[in-house]
């Protein structure tokens, strides 16, 4: 009886479907901001608000054990979330700081639902040896 218990205890996950835990992401981020900037021209107490432009600067560690190549950051700020890809040769243990705009052919921005604090997260990571690393459940 006590056999086919443990034998129960054992296979039930594997019955039920068990799914297995999600992989933390291989680069580590230290600190990520958001800085804004607005042109504006005015002529005494008329102003026209020109363009405005956001700078992200994300500043991370590679935590595998090969460098990375390509990475694919997700931005989170008030009412907007932008994906923004980097490249470059990031080695292993290496303290990264990059400043990042919102235009390019490797951003995308997208409609945030509600509002608040700034947020950074690793959406993909394309390593020097060809493997990839995706967030699982990624957001568009």
């Amino acid at each position: 009886m006590f056999r086919l218990i443990t034998l129960a205890f054992i296979a039930l996950p594997a019955l039920i479907g068990a799914v297995p835990a999600p992989s933390a992401s291989p680069i580590h981020i230290e600190s990520c901001d958001v800085k804004k900037l607005h042109t504006q021209m005015g002529l005494g107490d008329l102003f026209i608000k020109g363009k405005g432009y956001n700078f992200f600067n994300i500043t991370f560690v590679n935590t595998a054990s090969v460098a990375a190549k390509h990475i694919v950051f997700q931005v989170e700020f008030e009412k907007s979330r932008y994906t923004v890809a980097d490249a470059g040769d990031f080695e292993p243990g290496h303290k990264f700081t990059h400043h990042l705009r919102d235009h390019g052919k490797d951003t995308h921005a997208f409609a945030r639902a509600g509002s608040g604090p700034t947020e950074c997260s690793v959406l993909s990571v394309t390593f020097s040896d060809g493997k990839t690393w995706e967030r699982a459940g990624q957001n568009p």
